[in-house]
């Protein structure tokens, strides 16, 4: 750094840019015009516009190829959605063969669960005969003078008469049941099972009605917890 007489500091990079003309000066030669090689801009063009082309071609592949390759996975998808609805379903299906009723019956009721707990208990076959004679003797009491009654059968098709006699026929050769000269007589019937068949039913309701009820007093829970 210089101090000149007049008051005036110079610098070294002062010094360094001598010569070197200012922006605001106008040089001599800016009014004229720098000559533009006219070939050159064209093959800058052209090299450009194939480069802008090649960009614009490798985009579009690149996106054809995403597009497809997201197709390929969403088709790939729906075939596993697809697959995992139809086990789904044949599970369902599978699990559905099956009804609560036959379930049911699959499944051992407390009944058998006796039946095979007491097996010794349970003959296969019903022995012919009536028991023997034990010290025990059940009787039915009626009405002292009431009249015994005596029914007339109930009216029945040939087919029913032939089943009716076959089922006491049957009765009396396993020796369940004996002939009876008793003045007392009510009708049977028969009744339709869920088989088709038939059951022989009697009509005790004459008999009901002459026979002694027997009544007893029922206690009291209060009285029996005192």
């Amino acid at each position: 750094m210089l101090l000149l007489e007049n008051g005036e500091v110079v610098t070294d990079e002062e010094d360094s840019y001598k010569g070197v003309p200012s922006l605001g000066e106008k040089d001599a030669d800016s009014s004229e015009e720098i000559p533009t090689n006219e070939q050159l801009d064209l093959v800058v063009q052209k090299v450009l516009t194939a480069q802008v082309h090649e960009d614009q071609v490798r985009l579009q592949q690149e996106h054809e190829e995403q597009r497809k390759l997201k197709g390929a996975e969403k088709s790939e998808g729906k075939l596993a959605l697809n697959d995992s609805a139809l086990e789904k379903r044949t599970e369902r299906k599978q699990s559905m063969l099956a009804k609560a009723r036959d379930v049911k019956k699959a499944l051992l009721s407390y009944q058998h669960l006796l039946m095979i707990e007491f097996e010794d208990m349970f003959p296969e076959e019903i022995p012919d005969g009536l028991p023997p004679i034990r010290g025990i003797e059940h009787q039915i009491n009626l009405i002292p003078g009431s009249p015994l009654p005596n029914k007339a059968p109930y009216r029945m098709s040939p087919e029913e008469t032939k089943e009716l006699q076959r089922q006491v026929d049957e009765l009396l050769k396993k020796g369940w049941v004996h002939e009876s000269l008793s003045p007392c007589a009510v009708p049977i019937i028969l009744a339709s099972k869920k088989d088709g068949s038939s059951r022989m039913c009697v009509d005790c309701r004459a008999i009901n009605s002459i026979t002694v009820k027997y009544r007893h007093h029922i206690p009291r829970l209060d009285d029996m917890l005192d």
